[in-house]
């Protein structure tokens, strides 16, 4: 495939392009879990999102009270910036780009200083890079 440098606008890729697009994306992520797990840090670009979900339990074959998720309610979304580019900018600090998008605007960050919207929330992770590793279990229970 080509690099994504030399592919052509959002509304003129290929089949191709979009299957680089998604490969590039996993091995970013795959880069990303290794380099936490060395480390304790993330990686600069690293983007995490978090989905939370309204669910219904029910009894299936495979157990009972079972979780299905039914509806999307938000997504938080973290972008690493360990080179701190955006000085200045309420929406990104330590070391990270802060956003929360609601299901009925998703196109809407509704964060508007991650001071107040953020830190308090993600205080007890500080240690952690600021991220609730738990969540993510491929990052090896830091």
């Amino acid at each position: 495939g080509r690099d994504l440098e030399d592919r052509q606008p959002a509304n003129d890729c290929t089949v191709e392009d979009i299957e680089d697009a998604y490969i590039k994306a996993w091995q970013m992520g795959l880069k990303a879990i290794a380099v936490y797990r060395e480390t304790g840090r993330f990686p600069d670009g690293t983007a995490l999102v978090k989905e939370i979900v309204s669910d219904r339990r029910a009894s299936y074959t495979t157990g009972a009270d079972v979780a299905s998720a039914t509806t999307t309610r938000q997504w938080f979304l973290m972008v690493k910036d360990a080179a701190g580019r955006f000085d200045g900018n309420p929406l990104w600090g330590e070391g990270w780009g802060w956003a929360l998008f609601k299901s009925d605007d998703p196109t809407q960050n509704v964060a508007t200083d991650y001071r107040g919207n953020c830190l308090g929330c993600h205080a007890p992770a500080r240690s952690t890079d600021w991220v609730y590793t738990e969540g993510y279990p491929s990052l090896g229970g830091r």
